[in-house]
């Protein structure tokens, strides 16, 4: 089925897109080659930043168009001008390393364990192919489903900071291969969720759920952090509203690999989010607290 247009007095009617920036030829332009070669340089200039294009150069050979994108967390830039050599009658899989190489393999292989962008899948035969046999790829980087991006190893969960290869071995390898009768499922979600501040000399429950829990004192005082429920991935956030002293807060284990057990509270605004690994706590982030060891 055909894609229909807007009616004929909508489309007259239009002078630009604001979103784009592409100005519409108003008819009887002229020169309207100029007016049109606007309109081009405008459309360029929104599709510039997507780059990475594969296209072919020659029967049994293909390059990739410059760009510019993210892999492994880390920004890489392709110059183009790699000739890429494809194997005939075979799938190729053209893909962008993280170290912001182009390279190329097929389907036998499979794509890289490693991580990569997508770029396109190239169907060979006979001793050549056609523009119509390559299939771009480049918006996989941009659409999937949560199950596809919402994915790790235990290796990478096991650089969360504090996290030990216990850990992994006990609860974090069912998050790739098993159930997930022992993994924290994140059912609220919510570190707006209140846990209750104890008072000094009291000790921090999140009792199994999400949470955040506000700290105040009316001078130098303690708090105890409970150990958590046994649920892996439990989320805590422990922040500091009006402090008339430091608070000091102890944990029965460790919170990270240099073995730092209490967090100190000196001022408004500092807090240290934490996860569960299980049968102890350990630190993500911090943002002024202080951590040591008692």
């Amino acid at each position: 089925m055909n894609e229909l247009y807007p009616d004929d007095d909508v489309l007259l009617a239009l002078t630009a897109d604001e979103q784009s920036g592409v100005q519409f030829i108003e008819t009887g332009t002229a020169p309207y080659y100029l007016e049109f070669r606007k309109l081009l340089y405008r459309l360029l200039a929104n599709l510039a930043p997507i780059g990475l294009r594969v296209f072919q150069t020659g029967d049994l050979t293909a390059e990739v168009k410059p760009g510019r994108c993210q892999v492994a967390g880390g920004l890489v830039s392709y110059a183009g001008g790699d000739s890429l050599a494809l194997t005939d009658n075979d799938t190729n899989y053209v893909w962008l390393d993280d170290g912001g190489d182009v390279q190329v393999g097929i389907d036998g292989d499979g794509w890289p364990a490693t991580e990569h962008i997508k770029l396109a899948s190239i169907a060979v035969a006979d001793g050549t192919y056609t523009p119509d046999d390559v299939t771009d790829l480049r918006g996989y980087a941009l659409l999937g489903s949560l199950t596809s991006i919402l994915t790790a190893t235990p290796a990478e969960l096991n650089k969360l900071d504090g996290a030990s290869a216990d850990v992994t071995a006990a609860n974090l390898n069912e998050l790739t291969g098993g159930g997930a009768t022992t993994l924290h499922s994140h059912a609220n979600g919510n570190l707006r969720n209140d846990i209750t501040d104890p008072g000094n000399g009291g000790s921090i429950n999140a009792d199994g759920d999400d949470g955040r829990c506000v700290i105040g004192t009316g001078g130098a005082e303690t708090r105890s952090l409970t150990a958590p429920s046994g649920l892996v991935g439990e989320l805590l956030l422990i922040c500091a509203d009006v402090l008339s002293g430091n608070c000091v807060i102890t944990a029965a284990a460790a919170l990270n690999d240099t073995g730092n057990n209490t967090i100190t509270l000196a001022n408004t605004g500092d807090m240290v989010l934490l996860v569960s690994r299980g049968s102890a706590w350990s630190v993500v982030s911090s943002f002024g607290a202080t951590l040591s060891t008692v």
